[in-house]
C-alpha cells in the first residue's frame, strides 16, 4: 500500500506472537506491533484504519475514532455481520462518519469510511 510505517495493534498474545513471527520471515521493517486493548495504547494520528472483527468489537471502537483518523483518513470495517449493520451505520452517523463505499458477499458487510464533511 506504499505506507512508510504501519502500527499493527492486538489484545490477543497468540495473534501477537504469530504476527511477529511472520513479519520476521517476511523480513517486514515497516510495521511495529503493539499490545492494545482497541485504542488504549495507541497514540496519534493515522491515514487509514483498518479492523477486521466483529461488530460487537467494532461499535467500540467508533467513540476513540475521531481522535486516531487523520482529519482526511478513512477508516475500512470489516467483518460485520448484515443483521448488525444498522447498529454501526447509526453509531457511525452519531459521532459524524459517514460511510463512502458498502460491500457484501453473502451476510458479511465491509464499510469505508470518512469524516462527514462539513457544510
Amino acid at each position: 500500500m506504499g505506507a512508510a510505517s504501519i502500527l499493527a495493534t492486538d489484545l490477543d498474545e497468540q495473534a501477537l506472537t504469530a504476527s511477529k513471527t511472520n513479519l520476521a520471515l517476511n523480513e517486514s521493517r515497516k510495521i511495529k506491533l503493539l499490545e492494545s486493548n482497541l485504542f488504549s495504547a495507541v497514540e496519534g494520528k493515522y491515514d487509514l484504519i483498518l479492523a477486521n472483527i466483529l461488530t460487537e468489537i467494532l461499535v467500540l471502537m467508533v467513540p476513540d475514532l475521531a481522535d486516531h483518523l487523520d482529519y482526511k483518513g478513512s477508516v475500512v470495517f470489516s467483518g460485520i455481520d448484515i443483521d448488525q449493520l444498522p447498529k454501526l451505520e447509526k453509531l457511525l452517523i452519531e459521532y459524524n462518519f459517514e460511510i463512502k463505499i458498502r460491500m457484501q458477499q453473502e451476510r458479511w458487510v465491509a464499510l469505508i469510511v470518512t469524516r462527514k464533511e462539513e457544510e
